[in-house]
């Protein structure tokens, strides 16, 4: 829908370019096609960032493994801790691309600290607290991003977050059952 609003956009604004067709309000029409440029570039953004989080999320967000627990964060911002409005937020990922970035980390089960779940009702939270390595691969090379935690919105899973917490909790308490999970480079 976003992607015909754009197409359509730039359609008129063509016409408008060109001098086919004139606004009603007997302005330049260069104006009106620059107008509706904009909108179009700000649509197509916005549509292209809706179906790029639509397919993204494909992949589970949180796998537990033999290994440790391997999280799949999306999206993720440098306003996200900050207290300010959502809409803010999403503007802000689009326009720095940060919305559109993916990355895959591993809590290994040696450095995890526990599994908390926190927050109002609908505002709740799961944090996994533990050594959480984001790599980036460059040809030979292996960077990571070490950070000490990682934390989901409860809209971000279907099954509640006391759920997941409990069965991260069972994962590290028994080894012997995670000998039947499957292993982090599968």
């Amino acid at each position: 829908m976003c992607f015909l609003l754009s197409f359509i956009c730039v359609v008129v604004a063509l016409l408008f370019l060109f001098g086919i067709s004139t606004p009603a309000n007997n302005k330049p029409p260069a104006d009106a096609a620059v107008v509706l440029s904009l909108i179009a570039v700000a649509v197509g953004l916005f549509g292209y960032f809706c179906r790029f989080n639509v397919l993204i999320r494909r992949k589970p967000l949180l796998r537990i493994c033999n290994e440790g627990i391997e999280v799949n964060v999306i999206g993720r911002g440098s306003l996200d801790e900050l207290p300010i409005p959502m809409w803010i937020k999403i503007v802000w990922l689009m326009l720095s691309m940060q919305g559109f970035k993916k990355q895959i980390g591993w809590v290994p089960w040696e450095s995890f600290q526990g599994a908390l779940v926190e927050g109002l009702r609908a505002m709740r939270t799961l944090t996994i607290h533990g050594t959480v390595a984001f790599p980036t691969f460059q040809g030979d090379q292996i960077e990571a991003k070490v950070t000490n935690r990682v934390k989901f919105c409860s809209s971000e899973f279907r099954e509640p977050l006391e759920t997941i917490a409990l069965a991260i909790h069972e994962a590290f308490k028994h080894p012997a059952s995670r000998r039947t999970l499957p292993s982090l480079h599968e």
